[in-house]
């Protein structure tokens, strides 16, 4: 039986906020700043508060809050925010500091439970979108639409599919100009009704534990996103290796096999930087071993791929065999480290190794003895660790309710630690991986994962399907991870299950040289689908993307590092910007974002050779061709095979390297800063560092601020920060769209200029994508001692 929260019966003021009594329930609410409001509404008094996904720090600076009192409301305020709190009966109205209403409760049902279930119902009000909630699939638009975060191996799952292997209860809701971030800080069993069924209000109820909810506003989405990161944790900086291209498939054996694939790449002139093995490299697929005779001698199996520039990410599940004769097992068992049901029997689930136990991440115990065995694994020279299965999945996939679990000594079962195990587990392999890394940074892939994941692991959307639908639904999702800060995210490229046709993987792999994280994978029961397994057309295509990819590492390591500090996306859905444009949520453009401030990316179908898109306000610029497009506006754009439909955004500074086979591979030395003319002004932080080490933490990083002046046409680098040394000694800078130039003047300087025509990035690198004659000639400028200018370098154009 649902019944109300009911009527307030008293109050304690606290200095950032309120503790209120309620005739069914206790109510918190504080401020951690003026623009961010937490509400805590539970059954029972001091509620246990989850800690896993908070960052710290997320308190520090606590703002001033006033408290008045009337008949029949109370009201708290800072600078930024007003709650009314209303009496009889309780209800939380949210407005800005206008007095203009944000979020409200619906006032004829508010806050409900049933059991230990709590429902809250918020106003739906008429014109009201929301996006985010990371891994889901769907439209842009979550409005219309219900949504359960209850992580689930769901394999092959269709284009509406719900849940799925992740849990990111954050969104952002946009009504009108008004715009305000919610945070479900709950890790049970979770719904998220966005006007499903209904038209009358969102609701969001959690199975059990209490409604813990951070309540963020701001003017804009990045500083929502950036608020949201703040509450749960900056993106880590990736290595950089590990934003190259990844091949894997379940599974490449023997070690010949390896070795072939990495050879098969350094032949045909293809960049990749990492091979995965998945779970055939292990002895009866227990982790943590080698198979006898596919992997005779791992050691120099790894020492050879290293040679070639190759790293290796080897599979991690967290199934652990039953099996006397081996020593994860044993020593499992020695030091009680599995989980265990109710009456202290160990909780055994079927996996790919048979019967199997299974570590409790959420045990320090069980953290740091992980830790020991990844350490054997990067001892032998492994470089990455790819968690999977970790929802935790088993034959049949339904996991007992009585498994206790340890959650750091306070003891819940798997209604509150489900969602919240791939998370420890992802956060387990992290700190084993950095502890024994000796100051490198870790590269984790995990699959199931919860909000704050973004501090320890990159993230991919699992068993999807080798069909179009899919690889536009990859491109929507990437972009929702983005929205939680997750800045590293990627989708099995080319598709999982099935078989991709000749024309969707050559499609497919062009869109992933634009995703953060760009990983080919299937079955083993497909067709191969490495890059040169669709004949010698599709293999062109594919090898002219990644090689861009590789071109575009300084652009690409710069979004990444300005990710870890602001926690904005490197794939960006056109909403965060444009989002007061119907056209954004529109299903034909709902997929297009910007890789970065600059490229805009239109994902479409193999099919379609005349593709439609939408370009947002300003002038845009082809990247194949520079013609010019006037937005706002719709467009019909050439995308044969050979074209992914990429415009750039008038004023863009995009900085690019010579062609490069791996990530860590030496540069020609010049850095190559691609300029498109505009008539507003724009910029760009360049970042460089060594890409291993977390020397950047302690000032050895390079970081260039670089502004574009389009009333003065000057382009002006900021001085130097930080005290590493650039791999770039000289720029070559090309500019794009600019009409005539009669001179270049560097720090009143004149340097040389040549006028040619040029493909974007590289004139030779597109031989074979379009035809030379198509391109407007532009501009190349030479210029000595990129690093070594610690003063402003001005260049006028």
């Amino acid at each position: 039986m649902v019944s109300q929260i009911g009527d307030l019966i008293s109050y304690e003021r606290k200095h950032e906020g309120i503790k209120i009594n309620l005739k069914n329930a206790f109510l918190e609410i504080s401020f951690s700043q003026s623009n961010i409001l937490r509400i805590i509404l539970s059954l029972v008094e001091d509620p246990e508060i989850l800690n896993y996904p908070l960052c710290r720090d997320y308190e520090s600076g606590m703002p001033d809050v006033k408290l008045t009192e009337e008949a029949e409301a109370l009201f708290l305020s800072t600078s930024d925010l007003k709650v009314r709190i209303n009496k009889n009966p309780c209800r939380i109205d949210i407005y800005n500091a206008f007095s203009e209403l944000l979020w409200q409760d619906e006032p004829g049902l508010g806050t409900c439970f049933a059991g230990q279930k709590i429902i809250a119902h918020k106003v739906l009000h008429e014109k009201e979108r929301f996006i985010g909630l990371g891994e889901k699939t769907g439209n842009l638009d979550r409005r219309g639409s219900s949504f359960v975060n209850w992580n689930n191996d769901y394999f092959d799952y269709p284009i509406k599919g719900d849940p799925l292997y992740s849990s990111i209860p954050f969104f952002i809701g946009l009504n009108q100009e008004k715009k305000y971030g919610v945070y479900l800080n709950n890790c049970s069993k979770s719904k998220f009704n966005f006007g499903a069924s209904n038209n009358r209000f969102v609701s969001i109820s959690v199975d059990e534990g209490p409604l813990d909810i951070f309540f963020f506003h701001a003017d804009n989405i990045p500083a929502l996103i950036n608020q949201y990161v703040n509450i749960t944790g900056k993106p880590l900086l990736p290595p950089l290796w590990s934003i190259g291209y990844h091949q894997s498939r379940w599974s490449y054996f023997p070690a010949s096999e390896v070795l072939n694939i990495a050879d098969c790449f350094r032949q045909r002139d293809i960049p990749v930087d990492c091979i995965h093995l998945d779970i055939h490299y292990m002895d009866q697929f227990k982790v943590f071993t080698w198979h006898p005779d596919r992997f005779e001698n791992p050691k120099e199996m790894l020492r050879q791929l290293r040679l070639k520039g190759i790293k290796t990410v080897l599979i991690i599940d967290p199934g652990i065999k039953k099996d006397q004769d081996y020593p994860v097992y044993q020593e499992g068992i020695a030091d009680d480290l599995f989980l265990k049901y109710l009456d202290g029997a160990y909780y055994e689930g079927k996996v790919w190794p048979g019967w199997c136990l299974f570590p409790d991440f959420t045990n320090p115990k069980t953290r740091k003895w992980w830790s020991k065995w990844i350490a054997e694994l990067i001892n032998e020279g492994v470089d990455g660790f790819w968690n999977d299965m970790n929802e935790i999945s088993t034959e049949g996939n339904d996991l007992p309710e009585a498994i206790i679990f340890d959650f750091d000594g306070r003891k819940a079962d798997t209604s509150l630690a489900r969602n919240i195990y791939g998370f420890q587990m992802a956060r387990s392999t992290f700190e084993g991986a950095k502890n024994n890394l000796k100051g490198k940074r870790p590269f984790v892939l995990t699959r199931a994962s919860f909000s704050g994941v973004q501090r320890f692991a990159a993230l991919w959307t699992g068993d999807n399907h080798a069909t179009e639908d899919h690889m536009l639904l990859s491109a929507r999702m990437v972009n929702s991870i983005g929205l939680a800060g997750i800045s590293q995210s990627g989708p099995d490229v080319g598709g999982f299950v099935g078989n991709a046709s000749h024309s969707l993987f050559a499609r497919w792999m062009s869109l992933g040289a634009f995703l953060p994280f760009f990983r080919g994978h299937s079955a083993h029961n497909t067709n191969g689908a490495e890059p040169w397994a669709f004949g010698k057309d599709v293999e062109e295509v594919v090898r002219v993307y990644i090689k861009l990819r590789y071109r575009l590492m300084p652009y690409l390591y710069s979004l990444l590092y300005q990710a870890t500090l602001t926690g904005i996306p490197v794939n960006r859905t056109l909403a965060i910007e444009y989002h007061i444009f119907n056209e954004v949520f529109d299903s034909k453009y709902q997929n297009q974002f910007t890789f970065g401030p600059f490229m805009l990316i239109a994902p479409v179908k193999s099919t379609d050779k005349i593709s439609a898109m939408w370009i947002p306000p300003g002038m845009w610029f082809d990247f194949y061709s520079n013609q010019a497009y006037d937005g706002p506006g719709k467009i019909l754009i050439e995308s044969p095979l050979t074209r992914l439909p990429v415009l750039i955004k008038a004023g863009a500074i995009i900085p690019a390297q010579s062609q490069v086979y791996s990530a860590e591979g030496e540069t020609d030395g010049i850095l190559y800063l691609h300029i498109y003319y505009g008539d507003e002004s724009t910029s760009f932080v360049y970042y460089e560092d060594d890409g291993i080490s977390y020397e950047h933490e302690t000032g050895i990083y390079y970081s260039r601020k670089i502004n574009f002046d389009a009333q003065s046409m000057a382009l002006n680098l900021e001085e130097v920060k930080g005290n590493y040394k650039s791999k770039f000694a000289r720029i070559s800078l090309y500019l794009h769209g600019f009409s005539t130039l009669t001179q270049v003047k560097v720090n009143n300087d004149q340097a040389p200029i040549t006028r040619k025509p040029f493909k974007p990035l590289d004139y030779k690198f597109y031989e074979g994508i379009c035809e030379e004659e198509v391109f407007d000639e532009g501009y190349l400028v030479q210029i000595v001692n990129f690093p070594n200018l610690l003063e402003k370098m001005i260049i006028k154009f």
